[in-house]
């Protein structure tokens, strides 16, 4: 937290030497207010790192989420390529017209209303991807906490890829360590 108010009193400094005084301004004006804000709430924001502690140990413990969710997002990650690329090419392709009287060129934008629509999926499939991550983190530090064994590729496959009513089943009742 303090790395970024120094971060903020470095970018006000900037803008002072520059003559943005008024951007400068409103900068530390924020930085003042984070700061205020981390005096007041000190003890909530210490049980919350305290809590996130406890869920990374838990994780940790259960090693094989990382090896499963790593292709997660990395499909993830190659679709928002693919979602920019798509962007990118939209302002390329197009029938150009060049309409001499006016000296303008006009671009068919059909591609560009695909991409709308592609950007509309992306939305859909980003909650999901979101979503995927977030249930299978969380049944796992859920297992960890009340000492269960997970089998999370299990749990990956009952709960997204076949879904299927008996979800429970994919958890394992005998007591861990």
């Amino acid at each position: 937290m303090a790395l970024n108010i120094a971060i903020m009193i470095l970018m006000a400094v900037l803008l002072f030497t520059y003559d943005a005084t008024g951007a400068a301004i409103v900068i530390v004006a924020f930085a003042a207010l984070f700061a205020l804000y981390l005096v007041c709430r000190r003890e909530m924001i210490n049980r919350a790192g305290k809590t996130l502690e406890t869920a990374s140990h838990g994780l940790w413990k259960n090693v094989s989420i990382f090896i499963l969710l790593t292709p997660v997002e990395c499909v993830f990650l190659g679709y928002i390529f693919f979602w920019m690329f798509g962007w990118a090419q939209a302002a390329k392709v197009g029938k150009v017209q060049f309409n001499g009287a006016a000296c303008e060129i006009l671009v068919d934008g059909t591609f560009q209303s695909r991409m709308w629509f592609s950007s509309f999926l992306m939305l859909w499939v980003a909650f999901y991807f979101n979503h995927v991550k977030v249930n299978v983190v969380g049944a796992t530090i859920a297992a960890w906490a009340f000492g269960q064994k997970v089998r999370v590729l299990s749990l990956l496959l009952s709960s997204y890829v076949f879904p299927s009513p008996h979800i429970s089943s994919s958890y394992s009742s005998s007591s861990s360590e």
